[in-house]
């Protein structure tokens, strides 16, 4: 299926020209054709099912025909991830994984324990990472990416219940109710600090383990995110 990004998807039946990035990509990487299929993404969670009807301008400008649009519902729970980004280059493979799951927003966070800060250059192509992923997996809904905190302001503006990842523990595992909006946070490599756990304690946010092991944090994103997915689809 070819995908493009347009931010404002009009009503069934109208003829539209994608952004120029958008065009080129479908005509030139894509080596989409007049009479191909489309399905366009505002980001935002409308889809539609779209027609190519005239490629100009060497391939930068496409027009497009609307056939079809969806407005998609969101899904549950929404959520807020607050994770400290890992060394080396996995955030480029954290960010699919979090569009690929429908994660609503996702904050960076710069903990006690952090042992990456992101260069100003690697968050400027976060949002093409998203967008990118986005067009691949077919998720109408792009998470919104902000920019690096701070532990202590991330914490300072969460409203959200929540869980945090956390080292297995013995016993039970706990299975708290998933609310229908809700915060996870994931730390760095090291863990969070024991102060920093306790202020996450005192929130009321509570511990989420998988499995029997340490995670690494692009694998704990996933499998917590998994179970909380799973938690809220069976109440």
């Amino acid at each position: 299926m070819l995908r493009a990004i347009h931010r404002d998807i009009p009503a069934s039946g109208a003829r539209i020209a994608l952004e120029e990035a958008e065009g080129r990509h479908v005509a030139q990487v894509l080596r989409a054709r007049v009479g191909d299929s489309l399905e366009l993404l505002d980001g935002a969670g409308a889809r539609a099912n779209a027609v190519i009807e005239e490629i100009s301008g060497r391939g930068r400008k496409v027009t497009v025909r609307v056939l079809a649009r969806t407005d998609c519902p969101l899904q549950s729970p929404r959520l807020t991830v607050y994770l400290a980004p890992p060394r080396g280059k996995a955030m480029p493979r954290i960010l699919r994984y979090a569009t690929e799951l429908g994660i609503a927003e996702l904050c960076p966070i710069m903990t006690e324990f952090s042992t990456a800060k992101p260069s100003t250059d690697a968050v400027a192509n976060w949002q093409t990472d998203v967008l990118e992923a986005a067009k691949q997996c077919g998720n109408p809904r792009i998470p919104i990416i902000y920019p690096p905190q701070t532990f202590a302001e991330a914490l300072a503006s969460v409203a959200l219940p929540g869980f945090v990842a956390a080292v297995p523990e013995p016993g039970p595992a706990a299975q708290d109710e998933v609310p229908a909006e809700c915060a996870l946070w994931i730390g760095p490599e090291g863990g969070f600090s024991d102060p920093e756990l306790e202020l996450l304690r005192t929130r009321g946010f509570k511990n989420l383990s998988v499995g029997g092991w340490i995670l690494r944090v692009e694998t704990a994103l996933v499998a917590c995110t998994g179970v909380l997915l799973d938690r809220s689809s069976a109440t």
